[in-house]
């Protein structure tokens, strides 16, 4: 990934960082490491706001989506202790997309259908990364 991007998971939030003092400019390396960033975070399930970003982008036409289709895990939840080490957790809320789709258990589904693959390493080929930027090319 670009030195002027990072990207860091902390808990179940992708945290990136523009690392271009003093302005932070938008200049082409940046762009490159934000659109890795994104990707990065979008492609773990485990970074739970980046299906929203996702549905966002693809609603408003602002972005392609290019990968497999997202989990489609967005109900927030309270978990009370029942004891025993257990826990129940309640549904308290549901995410809406600003046009009224709900996501859960439907997920986004991308423009460019790229097949994930764990074999993937960031020092060689990732065939999702390689279809998003021919994507902007």
């Amino acid at each position: 990934m670009s030195e002027l991007v990072s990207f860091e998971q902390q808990g179940g939030v992708g945290v990136i960082t523009v690392n271009n003092p003093p302005v932070n400019a938008l200049s082409q390396g940046v762009r490159q490491g934000l659109i890795e960033s994104l990707a990065k975070g979008m492609a773990d399930p485990g970074i739970s706001a980046s299906e929203m970003v996702a549905a966002f982008a693809a609603e408003n036409a602002l972005a392609t989506i290019v990968g497999t289709k997202t989990a489609g895990r967005l109900v927030a939840a309270n978990a009370f202790k029942v004891g025993f080490g257990y826990r129940v957790a309640l549904p308290i809320a549901a995410y809406k997309t600003w046009q009224g789709k709900t996501l859960e258990g439907v997920g986004v589904f991308p423009q460019i259908d790229v097949g994930f693959q764990a074999e993937a390493k960031p020092d060689k080929s990732d065939p999702q990364m390689d279809a998003a930027l021919f994507a902007v090319r």
